[in-house]
């Protein structure tokens, strides 16, 4: 037996010795802090992901600030495990509504078995059903053998400990009998929970009913106006939220419906919070409080939650809202500290959840980290290396001939915008001093767009193509994007060359550049707060999908709307070249990564190496050389909380797997060629691994590929523009990939001006209703 086995094992009897001390069921010589210390040291030597944060941060390891915070995201990155995969018993799989499915792999259950139980019973089995006995019942699926579900398999238990008999007949207990499990088929087996009522009444005795918020909600709309009257005392274990369902009933409406349909008390309607990434379960504190009131949550003494701060990870002061740090004594063979993206604060008695922390990556044109994974809730990106047809190619579209008055009217905002910037002009001082108000960028950062970035003077050829571009309409009107400035100087040019009459709501962030185009060309466009948007007008809108989603409710029926969402650029660059084509490749790179601190839809995230992955490391090597010289002159600019607190997150799980090369107040991240996959068999985006879309404020991650068409094939949905280092890589990626732009690196900021920049949409737009 090895010794990570048998330091495994012991580090685990220690914890079972300790929890049940702290419950008073015997004594233990162990403090929280001497075992939290013991748990980190060992997984400092067994576990790769753990050694690899612990040596990022040089502590010793002496105090419980010193053990290494890995994010929740890293069980879906990587194996966060300290022990070989033919050792684990059981490997649960996340739900994926946060990030993709991940999974943690245990070595053992007896400690999660047994202090899961032990919590459980002292939260759930409490007045008259403190008793050995009580009838158990799960809104649930039935748990897979192949345990699968965290929640499944703790509900199990539950089964076995607090019922511990068959629901029909005398023989021994099945926890997989019928009328256990609830759901089936799609649909809420009520026959079957209301022989549970009637068998917890034989009995005597009480029911506890364990469910997911949004299965309890099922079952309301199942009752209608059916009444059932749950056994005296009776519990309801309610978990989990509404995140990735389109029916929501907020906790107190949630409450009085099962107070009135299951004939249960309010304060037996206890909220349980745990996630598959832990073993240690939390339970509101059951203190009479009013229906409504925010849940208390209590940790177990074996976990410790701590609010921090999301930047810094320090600890906030009691009574402020931090990022939860759960620190799990039960997790021996995982990550002891695990930092959840779930906003917390510590109050008396407790925990109070608080929300999800804002991710800079859901906001404007970039992308929510979970649409990049498989089975993603947005995601529709094939895995297959063929060649990926542009949404606005697919069936007849005729473009139409240019339109009267289109071209005068782009020939004026062009001049408009030239005005707006000429150099030295007292308009070029103020519009930039206007932008470093709303944007945050340096000014160098705002030069350089304005001067690298603005299309101003397009050839007669892409106007003419612009013009064909877009479908005439009686109105227009414009959503503009708050990130990137330059980009409604392109959306405000569609919507004049399809109408005379234009409406533009710019971005309460950035208003800057309508204001300047406005003071040059008055009456081009009309300027308003809200949008009155007809049938049959066109609306342009840029934003993140959420945003897309919910404009598309709003929009009237007839109306035609054409949507910019998320969205990212990759550039491609052959690893085989010479130095000299390198370190130009490498230059360019940084200057299409610099532009608007990579807020925009445009800006790279991922660098794709084709070849060998040796090369991969002198590439990233000469990036982020080239990104630490760039911003000696054109310096990052202001970075918001929660863009902040997101590239924290990002370096916290890239220190898990790989190499993290410090690039001026960015980043390049090279990820270690030895990780296995987060879950065995589970396909993934590029080369073995799932990806992390690197924040903005100029980080990227180099990934070697042996070929492009998979690669290309798995990011393609999202790709906007793919920036190419020489022109034989733009001739190979155009043929596979035909719905993104493809241009020469350091350009990618700047393509033709002949139509949308997104050629993932359909250009005649999508109609409303």
């Amino acid at each position: 037996m090895s010794t990570a086995r048998v330091d495994s094992g012991a580090l685990h009897e220690r914890v079972r010795r300790f929890g049940r001390a702290a419950l008073g069921a015997g004594d233990s010589p162990d403090s929280f802090e001497a075992l939290a210390l013991d748990i980190a040291r060992h997984q400092a030597r067994q576990h790769r992901a753990i050694a690899r944060l612990a040596a990022q941060s040089g502590a010793p390891l002496t105090a419980l600030e010193d053990i290494p915070v890995l994010p929740a995201d890293a069980f879906r990155l990587g194996r966060v495990a300290g022990h070989p995969e033919s050792a684990d018993v059981a490997r649960f799989i996340t739900s994926g509504t946060s990030g993709g499915a991940g999974v943690h792999a245990f070595r053992s259950l007896d400690t999660y078995r047994e202090l899961c139980v032990s919590w459980g019973r002292r939260a759930l089995l409490r007045g008259g059903a403190g008793t050995k006995s009580c009838t158990v019942l799960a809104l649930a699926a039935p748990f897979e053998p192949e345990r699968k579900s965290s929640l499944g398999y703790m509900l199990q238990e539950f089964m076995r400990d607090f019922d511990g008999r068959p629901l029909v007949g005398s023989g021994a207990l099945d926890v997989r009998e019928p009328g256990r499990w609830l759901l089936a088929s799609g649909a809420v087996d009520l026959p079957a929970l209301r022989h549970g009522i009637e068998l917890g009444e034989r009995r005597a005795e009480p029911l506890l009913l364990c469910a997911t918020s949004f299965a309890l909600v099922w079952l309301l709309e199942a009752l209608g106006e059916e009444r059932l009257r749950f056994p005296p005392e009776s519990v309801i274990m309610l978990t989990g939220g509404f995140k990735g369902h389109a029916r929501t009933l907020d906790d107190a409406s949630l409450v009085r419906g099962l107070c009135q349909s299951l004939g249960v008390e309010a304060l037996n309607v206890i909220g349980e919070y745990g996630m598959t990434e832990l073993s240690s379960q939390l339970y509101d504190g059951g203190l009479p409080q009013a229906v409504g009131a925010e849940r208390v949550y209590v940790e177990p003494p074996w976990l410790r939650v701590t609010p921090v701060d999301p930047v810094t990870l320090s600890p906030v002061a009691l009574g402020e809202v931090g990022l939860g740090l759960f620190t799990d004594l039960c997790n021996v063979d995982s990550a002891l500290n695990v930092l959840t993206q779930d906003r917390v604060r510590r109050v008396p008695g407790g925990i109070v959840l608080v929300g999800r922390q804002a991710g800079a990556r859901l906001r404007g044109c970039s992308l929510a980290v979970e649409a990049l994974l498989p089975n993603g809730a947005t995601s529709g990106a094939s895995a297959a290396a063929e060649p990926l047809v542009a949404a606005h190619q697919k069936g007849p579209w005729h473009a139409r001939p240019e339109a009267s008055g289109a071209r005068g009217r782009l020939e004026r905002l062009l001049t408009a915008a030239s005005q707006a910037v000429a150099p030295g002009s007292a308009e070029r001082r103020a519009l930039s001093a206007r932008l470093g108000e709303t944007t945050g960028l340096s000014l160098p950062g705002i030069d350089w767009g304005l001067d690298h970035c603005l299309e101003l003077t397009p050839s007669p050829e892409e106007l003419t193509a612009l013009i064909r571009a877009v479908p005439a309409a009686r109105r227009a009107h414009v959503i503009l994007p708050g990130n990137v400035f330059v980009a409604a100087h392109r959306a405000l040019a569609l919507a004049l060359a399809a109408s005379e009459q234009v409406f533009v709501k710019a971005s309460r962030r950035e208003p800057a550049w309508v204001e300047a185009v406005l003071a040059q060309a008055p009456g081009l466009f009309q300027r308003v707060s809200r949008l009155e948007v007809e049938p049959g007008d066109h609306v342009w809108a840029y934003g993140s999908d959420t945003t897309l989603d919910a404009l598309r409710h709003e929009l009237p029926r007839g109306a035609v709307l054409h949507a910019h969402g998320s969205g990212f650029g990759v550039a491609v660059v052959d690893l085989s070249a010479g130095e000299q084509v390198l370190e130009a490749t490498a230059l360019a790179i940084a200057e299409d990564t610099a532009c608007f601190d990579q807020r925009g839809c445009l800006s790279p995230r991922f660098v794709l190496g084709l070849g060998a992955a040796e090369g991969a490391a002198p590439f990233a090597g000469r990036l982020a050389r080239a990104l630490s010289e760039l911003e000696q002159r054109v310096p990052r600019g202001r970075m918001e909380p929660d863009e902040l607190a997101d590239a924290t997150w990002y370096r916290q799980c890239s220190a898990c797997f790989g190499t993290l090369l410090e690039a001026g107040q960015g980043a390049v991240y090279l990820r270690a060629t030895d990780e296995p996959r987060a879950v065995p068999g589970q396909p993934a985006l590029v080369g073995q691994v799932p990806l992390e879309l690197p924040p903005v404020g100029r980080y990227l991650e180099v990934i070697a590929v042996p070929r492009l068409g998979p690669a290309l094939a798995a990011l393609g949905s999202w790709l906007t523009v793919v920036g190419c280092a020489d022109a034989g890589l733009e001739r190979q990626v155009s043929e596979l990939l035909s719905s993104a732009r493809v241009v020469a690196v350091g350009s990618m900021q700047r393509p033709a001006f002949d139509g949308p920049v997104d050629l993932r949409t359909d250009l005649r737009g999508q109609l409303i209703g």
